[in-house]
């Protein structure tokens, strides 16, 4: 790497760092303890298998909450770019200067108010009207929460690396208990026990799919969405029920862009993945899709999740919509999950 792009390492992860130093305090202890194990990891170039030392970790993680406490009150450094300094938040000119370099840069507003930034190895990029989408592979600079896609208006990136960091975590996870459910189905499938590198690979190019689907799903909510879902989200940023509004359009999306996929590709594996990787909170809020998966795996059927998906994409869409103007007439937001769940 030139002396350029050092540079500019450099400088991304110093807003990473910033971001983490005023944001990190949110996670639960327990949920800060596993990313920041995960982050070590990474920082340190380890396998996915490898035991971690665990002094050297604790170690680790003393020097780096030292430094978060030394740059917190500092600036978001701009960004080298072709002889120029640019904005760290200006994605696009950014990416316009990284053209031909095989890096790809990505910036914004996560979730609960928090900046993201992320620097990788440009794996692909295509063009899906309206849509421009990046895949990248190696991360040169990234944060302690590392979302594997991200959706920028017409821009979707989707991160290799970071997606299989989590679905390689996710089977650890279930190896600890070895619950029956969708997570055994996927282990069985993909051959984990008898070649995890080469199950994890092939679990990842199928998840990527999903997860791209997810976002052009997002992109499609969006159009339907009521102008006021913005302002609506804006105004429970920061709290649990920031949490919900995301998770009812993350339902939408899904029933508009990943189910119709699965039921169409007909393979049961996918639909594994799909229940195996749902977050808590939607399972909550798609209790009908989970009962479809219990049917399907017991019958090879798909049948019943396409049912289902019609009036499920109704539902959401209604919830959304109920949401959106309860919140613009009263400035209450609905977060009953008996009420919006299908």
């Amino acid at each position: 790497m030139n002396a350029v792009d050092a540079e500019l390492v450099s400088r991304v992860q110093f807003n990473c760092d910033l971001s983490d130093a005023r944001f990190a305090g949110n996670y639960t202890m327990c949920i800060y303890l596993l990313k920041m194990r995960e982050y070590y990891r990474w920082r340190h170039g380890l396998p996915f298998g490898e035991a971690l030392p665990m002094k050297a970790v604790g170690d680790w993680v003393q020097r780096t909450e030292s430094h978060w406490d030394e740059i917190e009150a500092r600036d978001f450094q701009p960004l080298p770019v072709k002889g120029a300094f640019v904005d760290v938040f200006d994605e696009a000119a950014v990416n316009a200067g990284l053209d031909r370099t095989g890096l790809v840069f990505s910036s914004g507003i996560g979730r609960f108010g928090k900046p993201v930034f992320f620097l990788g190895e440009l794996v692909e990029s295509r063009v899906d009207p309206p849509l421009t989408i990046y895949l990248s592979g190696r991360e040169y600079a990234r944060e302690l929460s590392a979302p594997p896609a991200m959706t920028r208006g017409s821009r979707i990136f989707v991160r290799r690396e970071s997606l299989a960091r989590m679905l390689w975590e996710a089977v650890e996870e279930w190896r600890w208990q070895r619950r029956p459910g969708a997570m055994q189905r996927v282990v069985e499938h993909y051959g984990f026990d008898a070649d995890p590198d080469a199950a994890l690979a092939a679990l990842l190019d199928d998840q990527v799919e999903l997860v791209l689907l997810h976002e052009k799903g997002e992109h499609l909510a969006g159009r339907v969405l009521d102008d006021g879902y913005d302002a609506m989200l804006d105004s429970v940023a920061g709290t649990a029920g920031e949490h919900v509004v995301r998770g009812v359009r993350d339902c939408l999306a899904d029933c508009l862009s990943v189910l119709p996929a699965i039921v169409a590709a007909s393979r049961p594996e996918l639909f594994h993945g799909y229940i195996a990787l749902m977050t808590p909170l939607r399972r909550q809020l798609m209790p009908a899709v989970v009962r479809a998966w219990r049917e399907w795996d017991g019958e090879g059927s798909p049948g019943t999740l396409a049912d289902v998906l019609q009036g499920a994409r109704d539902h959401f869409a209604a919830a959304v919509d109920a949401m959106t103007t309860g919140h613009r007439d009263t400035g209450r937001v609905d977060n009953d999950l008996d009420d919006l769940a299908y």
